[in-house]
């Protein structure tokens, strides 16, 4: 679909040169036609207007369907990224929780302590006393 929108931008242009180029032969033969001159002036005058409206479009949307082309070139390269850098954080905390485990697991065994999930640990790493603790008013 962006082809079709660059293609038919192309074709505006090309349509505005040709009025302008039209318009200028228009008032090369001004000269050389008798009566009706006014005429001749309001259809040049217009070929102009029209033509450098059309190539000013086209400009217009060539550029826009750039910048589209390149953000959307941006976006895929940073979502890509963020997929990459996702993909690795995963197996980097796949990687720190077996060698936890693997530490937890070899600690329990020497000292004959219980396994303690994340949520009897969170108390910990918010500062608070032992839930369990006996000091605890």
């Amino acid at each position: 679909m962006r082809g079709d929108k660059s293609q038919r931008a192309w074709i505006y242009a090309l349509v505005g040169v040709y009025l302008l180029y039209t318009a200028w032969q228009l008032f090369q033969g001004l000269g050389e036609s008798e009566g009706n001159q006014a005429v001749i002036v309001i259809f040049a005058v217009l070929f102009v207007i029209a033509g450098a409206a059309l190539i000013w479009f086209s400009i217009r949307s060539m550029r826009k369907e750039s910048g589209k082309k390149e953000s959307a070139q941006e976006e895929d390269v940073q979502e890509g990224d963020a997929q990459e850098n996702l993909a690795q954080g995963n197996s980097v905390q796949e990687d720190s929780r077996q060698e936890n485990s693997g530490q937890e697991n070899s600690g329990q065994e020497n000292s004959g302590q219980t396994d303690r999930t994340q949520e009897d640990n969170d108390w910990r790493d918010n500062g608070e006393d032992d839930p369990e603790s006996p000091a605890r008013t």
